[in-house]
C-alpha cells in the first residue's frame, strides 16, 4: 500500500517496535537493539510479546510521577538523525509515542478500509480511554 509501511502486517509490527524502542530507552538502554529486526512468525507470536510490552507500560505509568516528566531520556536514533544520540524529556517522549501511535493507527485503518473491512475499528484516543475506563 502507498501508506505507512507498505502493508498492514508491517504497520502493525512497526506500531509494536517504535513502542518497544522506546520502553527500552526510558529503562536506560541507550542503545536498544531494534524491534524492527524481530521477526513475527505469526499475528499471535506479536500479540504476544505486545501483550508483555503492555505490561511493561502498565508498571512504567503506575509508578509515574510528575518529576519523572522531566527526566531526560537518552536514545540512539534509528529514525530522523539516524546514529545520533539525543537527550529528550520524558514527557515529551510520551507526546511523542501518543502522537506516533495515533497517526500510524489512522494509516492502519485506511489500509484496512481499502481492503474493505467493515466495520473498521475505532481508534480514537477518546475511544480507547473510555474502554480503558470499564
Amino acid at each position: 500500500m502507498a501508506m505507512g509501511q507498505g502493508s498492514a502486517r508491517a504497520t502493525i509490527v512497526h506500531l509494536y517496535a517504535a513502542e518497544a524502542a522506546w520502553m527500552e530507552a526510558i529503562s536506560g538502554v541507550v542503545e536498544p537493539v531494534s524491534p524492527f529486526s524481530r521477526r513475527f512468525a505469526s499475528m499471535d507470536e506479536l500479540a504476544e510479546a505486545w501483550g508483555e510490552l503492555n505490561a511493561r507500560w502498565a508498571d512504567y505509568y503506575d509508578r509515574l510521577i510528575e518529576a519523572e516528566l522531566d527526566r531526560p531520556i537518552t536514545k540512539r536514533s534509528t529514525s530522523s538523525g539516524a546514529g545520533r544520540t539525543f537527550a529528550t524529556p520524558a514527557g515529551d517522549v510520551l507526546m511523542h509515542l501518543f502522537t506516533h501511535s495515533q497517526y500510524t493507527a489512522a494509516q492502519l485503518k485506511n489500509m484496512l478500509r481499502q481492503l474493505g473491512v467493515d466495520p473498521l475499528p475505532d481508534v480514537m484516543l477518546i475511544t480507547q480511554s473510555r474502554m480503558d475506563a470499564r
